[in-house]
């Protein structure tokens, strides 16, 4: 599995992930986009951040998904962050997902990173399986609403690296 940075040549393998409403909003990145220019001007924003990763299977020249360290908005904590990940859904539950966040997750205490923040909507059972299996603990639940959509609930999840 390698993790790199994004390329705006990378918008057409990504596009079909950020166009697709129901991934989008399980991760709370509504509106989904509607035109490979959109995703152009999201991955050329990307591509200069340091937080973004490309998840590219070792088989492939292509992404086939992202990884995000946020910063930690819920507790302001400057060696916390806030993981967020999204795998094009023909790709899910093939284990990339889990192969390149146990790759990236050692990694980042070299980086000054000591906790890690994972959340899911409570019906997103796959991702709640994928974070309790890398070793994230329960914390508890808020409610969460993304710009034009419904209030979600949210369940929190913590590692200490």
């Amino acid at each position: 599995m390698l993790l790199r940075s994004f390329t705006v040549d990378d918008a057409p393998a990504m596009h079909p992930l950020f166009s697709d409403r129901g991934s989008m909003r399980l991760i709370g990145m509504l509106p989904e986009l509607h035109t490979i220019d959109e995703t152009i001007q999201r991955l050329s924003l990307w591509q200069s951040d340091p937080s973004r990763f490309a998840v590219v299977p070792d088989s492939a020249d292509a992404p086939i998904g992202y990884i995000a360290l946020n910063p930690d908005t819920l507790h302001n904590i400057p060696s916390a962050k806030e993981l967020s990940f999204a795998l094009l859904p023909e790709c899910r539950g093939k284990g990339y997902m889990h192969s390149a966040l146990t790759a990236l997750i050692p990694a980042l205490s070299g980086q000054g990173i000591r906790c890690l923040w994972a959340c899911c909507f409570k019906e997103n059972e796959p991702c709640k399986r994928l974070i309790k299996s890398l070793g994230f603990k329960y914390q508890g639940w808020c409610d969460y609403q993304p710009a034009n959509d419904k209030v979600y609930r949210t369940l929190e999840y913590i590692m200490l690296i």
